[in-house]
C-alpha cells in the first residue's frame, strides 16, 4: 500500500463522510479487489471514519461478478475490528445489495413475461 495509497484511502473516505455517494464504479473495486481486503484495511488509517467507504466497496464489490471482487467483500466482512466499529455501515450496505439484486431479478422476470 504504501503512503501513496494511504493518502489516496484517507483522501476518499474523507469525501465520502463529507457527501453522500450512491455508488462506487465497478472498476474502481476490480482494481481494489486485485490487492485484497488486508491490503486495503492495511491502507485504513485509525484517525479517518472510513465506514462509508467500505460500505461502497462492500455494496459494489456485492454486484461484481468476479472472484476477486467477492473475496474481498467476504475478507471485509470478517474482520473483527471493521465489523466492530463499522457494522451498521456495512450491515445496510449489504441489505442495499440484496434489496438491488431482488429489484433487478424482479425486473428481469417481468422482461421475460413480455
Amino acid at each position: 500500500v504504501g503512503e501513496d495509497g494511504r493518502a489516496a484511502f484517507e483522501v476518499m473516505a474523507a469525501m465520502s463522510q463529507l457527501q453522500e455517494l450512491e455508488k462506487m464504479p465497478g472498476g474502481v473495486v476490480k482494481v481494489l479487489a486485485k490487492h485484497g481486503p488486508e491490503e486495503l484495511l492495511r491502507a485504513a488509517s485509525p484517525s479517518v471514519d472510513a465506514g462509508n467507504l467500505l460500505a461502497m466497496v462492500v455494496k459494489a464489490g456485492l454486484g461484481v461478478e468476479e472472484e476477486n471482487a467477492q473475496a474481498l467483500v467476504q475478507g471485509l466482512l470478517e474482520d473483527s475490528s471493521l465489523m466492530k466499529h463499522h457494522a451498521p455501515q456495512l450491515c445496510r450496505a449489504v441489505l442495499q445489495a440484496f434489496l438491488e439484486g431482488l429489484r433487478n431479478a424482479a425486473t428481469a422476470k417481468a422482461r421475460k413475461k413480455t
